[in-house]
């Protein structure tokens, strides 16, 4: 089951607060004592997402995540954003943050993908898409651009949605000052590339590395990641060296289970290998859309599809646009 730090969940705790809503209340959507949020400690994953959910239908507002970001720092997730914090330069830091992402939450990943004049940040939801996955990845994505400003004084270059636009989304740029784009063929935060040697405020390398260890120890207590997490890194792997797509067995070897047992595993995490699959090539299938002048038909072979058409049609099913279309939009 993939749980959210306390840390995390105490900050949406502590916005609901400011604007009316009852602690006790909040903490019964969360299924836990509001004493029990200012310790160490872990929720599901699930039942946070839905606490936000409900934070947002009661205040009314489409833009909760983006507003309660504005009043969190990075000394408000421990370990976590000193960790960050400490960073040597701005590129330090986004790497630290792709890193230790897992002691705020296990239900997704960072990574970061390199461009001509500017990287993406790119946040990618581990697993089905449960409950109301376009908030969740607001609340992940609205932190980490304020993490920016907060350690530099200035905000990235831009915010990509894949969610559609809300009715009204002038609030989301004024939130986070900068340009926020819905309906994108990804969930990432852009940074310049000019940007990544700037030094944050609180930059110290020596304590950086000192606590580099502590995240170490503290990601090994968490145990090896889930099932389909480590499956997906092999897909990914083996399309990024261009080679073909291993198939079940070949995956359940690579994660050293029997197929009978990867394929059980995958259903208890709510994800089919097929889907797997195909999310690790839309996944490559952007990153050479974005980077890449290839045409739509060498990225269909490059990502294992059996053709242009396929792709097409994946592409639509997932992005609600076809590739074309992507790909001016994402430069």
């Amino acid at each position: 089951m993939a749980t959210t730090a306390h840390a995390s969940a105490h900050g949406l705790l502590r916005h609901a607060v400011t604007r009316g809503i009852p602690a006790a209340l909040v903490a019964g959507w969360l299924g836990v004592a509001v004493r029990e949020l200012d310790r160490p400690g872990r929720l599901p994953a699930a039942r946070v997402v839905d606490a936000w959910a409900r934070l947002r239908a009661e205040l009314a507002d489409a833009a909760v995540a983006a507003r309660a970001a504005r009043g969190w720092t990075l000394a408000d997730f421990g370990l976590f954003g000193f960790y960050v914090a400490s960073a040597p330069t701005l590129g330090d830091a986004l790497t630290a943050a792709a890193r230790g992402s897992r002691l705020i939450t296990e239900r997704g990943a960072w990574r970061i993908v390199e461009g001509d004049d500017a990287i993406r940040c790119v946040w990618t939801w581990d697993g089905p898409r449960m409950l109301d996955h376009a908030l969740s990845n607001e609340v992940m994505v609205s932190a980490f651009a304020r993490g920016i400003r907060e350690m530099t004084g200035a905000s990235p270059r831009g915010v990509h949605f894949m969610h559609r636009a809300p009715p009204v989304r002038a609030d989301h740029e004024a939130l986070l000052e900068c340009q926020v784009r819905f309906a994108q063929s990804e969930t990432a935060v852009v940074v310049s590339r000019a940007r990544l040697g700037d030094v944050p405020r609180g930059a110290n390398a020596r304590l950086h590395r000192f606590l580099d260890g502590h995240v170490t120890g503290e990601l090994d207590a968490l145990g090896p990641a889930a099932v389909h997490d480590r499956a997906a890194q092999v897909l990914a792997r083996r399309l990024r060296d261009e080679a073909p797509l291993p198939d079940l067995a070949e995956v359940a070897r690579n994660v050293g289970m029997s197929e009978r047992t990867l394929r059980r595993r995958l259903s208890a995490e709510g994800i089919s290998f097929r889907a797997l699959r195909r999310a690790a090539q839309l996944e490559r299938a952007a990153d050479l859309l974005a980077c890449t002048d290839a045409s739509l038909g060498e990225i269909a072979v490059a990502c294992g599809f059996a053709g242009a058409s396929a792709f097409g049609r994946a592409w639509r099913r997932s992005r609600n646009e076809p590739p074309s279309r992507s790909r001016p939009a994402r430069r």
